[in-house]
Order: structure tokens, then C-alpha cells, then sequence
């Protein structure tokens, strides 16, 4: 039975890998046991959420004020913004804000409908000063589908909801990018489809699935470890992982999300 496992493998990573380019870049030094970055970085964690989120934000925010005084970060919750755009396009412009005011060498955007399920990881400890931009990706199925039987075809798609950004030239003009890229407004991913169209990472957004192999901008973005971004999930391709650092519902009515922290996060 082993040996039939073995051959299926060999043969989709040397066939289908050849026909489609769908995969994100790997950092092979991810693979390994990563050495911890000790340095010490002025670090604000931010979040936002309007007044229908407010049972959701106002239990999940006291996570994000909890780990940044365990680290000796600042959290603030900044009142969202009033745009005439989807709620989600408010972290682009809060980021942009923030990177003007140049007070902290790193920021980090939390989703409301997130929270930290643990705190023994320091997020300064992932932090490689080469790289820019710092989110996780996760393998979801390609509804394109496959002819071939009991089999999914997956791809790596990354994820906004949580997102850490040097404070820098760089990401100022890279977030300005995303607002100016006005034909994702009322996309189904919001901003999140914005920043895949401008790194190259396009396969989902316009169904080509060889248009996926990304461009310079990926030797500026670390990829973390889906721990960083955990996606409770009951479908066959999970994006939820062991023992997550944070917990991100995404994709969840309101509803069950709160039945979900109050299960999870309130006994």
C-alpha cells in the first residue's frame, strides 16, 4: 500500500507540476528550525471594527491588549475609518496612517474576528530585516477541479487577516498600490485580491491557474508559519493547524463566531 501512496506522489509532483505553475514560492529556510531573531522592535498591533462587529471585537481585542503587554508592544483599537468601500479596504488605509506617523518600527494588523490562543511566541522572533512584509498562506482547493477521481486539486493562497509590516518607504508605496487598485473594491477578497493581482499571485482572481508564479515581490514578503493564521475549517483541504498562535474565523457568520469564542476562548 506504501508503494501505491509513492507512486501517486511521484506522479502528480512530476506531472501536474509541470503543466501548472500554481505554487507560491516556498523560503526553504522555513523548513528548517528558524533561528529566533532577539532583538528588541517598537511594535504596534492594531485593529479595527465597526459596531456591528462589537461582540465580536470587544472579546477578541482584549487577546491582542493582553499580548502586547506581555511583550511591551502598543495596542490600539482604532475607531474605522468611514470610507465609501467595503469595511475590509480599512486596514489599508489604518496602515498607511500609521507608517506616516513613523512612531514604531513594525506593525501588526489582526483582524477583529481573531484572537491569540496563545502568547509564548514572541512575533519579534520571526522578524528577518530583509524582508518587508510578513503574513501566512494556506493550501485551498481549486474549484477548477481535476479529472481525476478522489482527488483535489490545491493552491496556496495567502491571507490579510493577519499581517506584519516593517514601518518603511517600502510598504508605503506598496500599500498605496493596493488602494489604487480600484478594480478590487467590491471583489469577494476585498484588498486581500488587490495585494494577490499586484505580487503575481493571480491564479484565483482570473482563473488561470499558471498565472500563479508571483513576481519580485515575493523576495520582499517572509511567509509564516499557518500557526500565525489558523482558519477553523470542517472542509476536506484545512487551513486550521496544531497548537495555532492565533486563531482567525474567518469566513463565519456573526453568529458563529460568537458561539465559537464562547466554546473556545471564554471557559
Amino acid at each position: 500500500m506504501n508503494n501505491i501512496f509513492k507512486t501517486i506522489n511521484f506522479f502528480f509532483h512530476n506531472n501536474f507540476r509541470l503543466k501548472y505553475k500554481t505554487e507560491i514560492p516556498q523560503d526553504r529556510s522555513n523548513d528548517l528550525k528558524e533561528i529566533k531573531n532577539t532583538k528588541k522592535y517598537k511594535i504596534k498591533i492594531i485593529t479595527s471594527y465597526d459596531d456591528k462587529f462589537k461582540n465580536i471585537g470587544d472579546i477578541t481585542s482584549k487577546t491582542f491588549e493582553k499580548y502586547a503587554e506581555k511583550y511591551d508592544y502598543v495596542f490600539e483599537n482604532v475607531k474605522m475609518p468611514k470610507f465609501d468601500r467595503p469595511y475590509a479596504w480599512n486596514k489599508i488605509k489604518i496602515l498607511l496612517d500609521e507608517i506616516k506617523k513613523n512612531n514604531f518600527e513594525y506593525l501588526l494588523w489582526v483582524d477583529a474576528d481573531s484572537y491569540f490562543n496563545i502568547y509564548e511566541k514572541n512575533i519579534s522572533e520571526i522578524i528577518d530585516e530583509k524582508k518587508e512584509i510578513y503574513m501566512a498562506k494556506h493550501y485551498c482547493e481549486v474549484h477548477k477541479g481535476t479529472k481525476y477521481k478522489n482527488t483535489k486539486l490545491t493552491i496556496l493562497r495567502i491571507n490579510s487577516g493577519v499581517i506584519l509590516l516593517k514601518s518603511s518607504n517600502y510598504n508605503f508605496n506598496f500599500l498605496t498600490k493596493v488602494w489604487n487598485n480600484k478594480k478590487f473594491i467590491n471583489h469577494q477578497w476585498w484588498e486581500q485580491a488587490a495585494i494577490m493581482d499586484i505580487i503575481g499571485l493571480r491564479a484565483e482572481i482570473n482563473h488561470n491557474l499558471n498565472d500563479n508564479i508571483g513576481n519580485n515581490i515575493l523576495d520582499k514578503i517572509k511567509f509564516l508559519s499557518g500557526r500565525w493564521n489558523s482558519i477553523p475549517s470542517r472542509l476536506d483541504i484545512s487551513m486550521e493547524k496544531h497548537n495555532p498562535i492565533i486563531i482567525h474565523m474567518a469566513g463565519m457568520k456573526n453568529d458563529d463566531r460568537e458561539r465559537y469564542l464562547k466554546k473556545n476562548l471564554l471557559n
